[in-house]
């Protein structure tokens, strides 16, 4: 932590040194391309799993002006700024001196870098939401949330600093935490949805959604999704698994036997399976 970092050297340029250097990666894709581009060691490592995702939808429908030119900075913000980096115990040009008491009762002066401490209630918060996660039976589900907390903690550190709040307190946490679900979800989700084995199959499964999507509120026989989709593959087999894992996935759900009864009344013939779109 106290070592400088210093970029590359280049003839005629003034070197400056830095410390903390944390970097951060922004980058933007269509759902598609993003999910299929994945592979499974990419979130076993936990690489995948370290980011915030949202899902943006599709975008505005109309062009408008910015309200800010990209190199301008809004006084707002820079007054903002400027009264965090004020802060006596976080100055922006040093480090802290931390005061530590020895054995003989003299005081030791060392350099260190400020760090926030956790306020009341707001740690226990973060070991149960870590521990619930440690102890999710499902292997996949676990490899998906494992850095769940870890980001909650760094989004939760963030808050506090700049809102010039000496400790992490469980409005910080709260906020955080929440932040981190809803981007999880967005990544198991999108998993579950793309990430099939080959483009051909997460294609057709796109297609069944689209499908049963057309016909929200609606019941929907298995038999006419395979008679939709049957000259699209080469083995049936396969098609019934990609019906699978759309439902699986949350997007399509099977209604039960009593509800089909309710709307359809009482059918002769040889019981099936009806699907309605989900709602998600």
């Amino acid at each position: 932590m106290e070592d400088g970092w210093i970029g590359t050297k280049k003839v005629g340029k003034e070197m400056r040194t830095f410390f903390a250097v944390a970097f951060s990666i922004i980058g933007f894709s269509t759902e598609r391309m993003f999910f299929g581009a994945l592979q499974d060691r990419l979130v076993s490592s936990g690489f995948v799993n370290r980011m915030l995702l949202w899902n943006v939808g599709r975008g505005a429908l109309e062009r408008v002006d910015p309200k800010y030119g990209w190199n301008h900075c809004p006084e707002w913000l820079v007054e903002a700024m400027q009264k965090v980096t004020s802060l006596p115990f976080a100055p922006l040009d040093k480090p802290m001196k931390l005061t530590l008491p020895t054995k003989d009762g003299s005081l030791v002066v060392l350099k260190d870098f400020h760090r926030l401490n956790w306020g009341p209630g707001a740690k226990e918060q973060w070991l149960k939401f870590d521990n619930k996660v440690r102890a999710m039976p499902s292997v996949e589900d676990r490899e998906v949330w494992i850095r769940a907390p870890d980001l909650a903690v760094r989004l939760a550190t963030i808050v506090a600093f700049y809102r010039c709040s000496p400790t992490v307190d469980v409005a910080d946490w709260e906020w955080a935490v929440e932040v981190v679900k809803h981007s999880t979800e967005q990544l198991r989700i999108g998993l579950d949805k793309h990430m099939i084995n080959k483009l051909e199959q997460a294609d057709l499964a796109e297609k069944i959604r689209d499908y049963i999507r057309a016909r929200r509120g609606q019941l929907v026989k298995i038999g006419d999704v395979k008679r939709t989709f049957e000259r699209k593959v080469d083995d049936m087999r396969k098609l019934e698994n990609v019906i699978w894992h759309v439902v699986e996935a949350g997007d399509v759900a099977v209604v039960p036997p009593e509800e089909v009864q309710e709307a359809l009344g009482v059918r002769a013939g040889r019981p099936t399976t009806w699907f309605t779109w989900s709602g998600r």
